[in-house]
């Protein structure tokens, strides 16, 4: 099983809202994932990453982030002097829209 979902799977727990024993083995599914979800990082040096399809998890005690994503894998950021945005964004087009 992959290393960060291991290690992450106390707080993946709590924020998927399945056991922790149960992500730890069976790990991440394509059903963790939403297309309206993204993570941006904005780091002190003001160098950022953005990820679709993800979402992240964050440890307080360490210090740490970590981005889970369903085509780009499983990152881990140290948040000192960052800014972790979850972003969840839902659209609207209605018929009648012209470009």
């Amino acid at each position: 099983m992959n290393e960060i979902v291991v290690s992450w799977s106390g707080l993946l727990s709590k924020k998927l809202g399945r056991p922790a024993e149960e992500i730890a083995e069976k790990g991440l599914s394509g059903y963790d994932f939403s297309p309206s979800k993204r993570v941006e990082i904005e780091f002190s040096d003001k160098s950022h990453c953005l990820f679709k399809y993800s979402f992240a998890v964050i440890n307080e005690q360490t210090r740490q982030v970590a981005v889970f994503t369903e085509h780009c894998g499983y990152h881990v950021y140290s948040t000192y002097g960052a800014v972790i945005k979850e972003i969840n964004e839902d659209i609207f087009v209605d018929d009648d829209y012209e470009p």
